[in-house]
């Protein structure tokens, strides 16, 4: 799935994971269009770094875990480090979404958000639980 050039990027950028990252993807292969491609992106991805876990879950038989992680849409991709620290992708991780993915897994692998002390304190100033959505479309 990536290019040799790629491949050699992705291994430089994942350089910066710490610690453990575990990919977690929910996927079944009934229903579901772009399960068998996503299990393949995350496989490959996974085996550029020795600091990447990946875990491949069904739904339906995995209940259990679909329960605890509330999965509600299948592909579903959790990132995890030294807990769940909420880090959904549905759907596909490919195309502008696959930039974010390398991101975020590189933050949970340094236990960092990158996040400055002042922002910082704002998250820690919120008291409710906040669900936050990020969708992104070709433009």
């Amino acid at each position: 799935m990536f290019t040799p050039e790629d491949e050699t990027e992705i291994k430089k950028r994942l350089e910066d994971v710490q610690n453990d990252v575990k990919l977690i993807l929910f996927s079944q292969s009934l229903n579901c269009e772009t399960c068998p491609e996503t299990e393949t992106l995350l496989r490959e991805l996974s085996a550029i770094s020795d600091k990447l876990k990946f875990e491949v879950l069904n739904p339906q038989l995995d209940r259990d875990k679909s329960e605890q992680y509330k999965i509600t849409h299948v592909p579903t991709l959790i990132l995890e480090g030294d807990r769940d620290y909420g880090i959904r992708y549905m759907g596909m991780p490919g195309g502008y979404e696959f930039a974010s993915l390398l991101e975020d897994i590189i933050s949970v692998g340094k236990r960092s958000s990158g996040l400055s002390e002042a922002s910082r304190a704002k998250v820690q100033a919120v008291t409710e639980p906040l669900n936050l959505k990020v969708f992104v479309t070709p433009g």
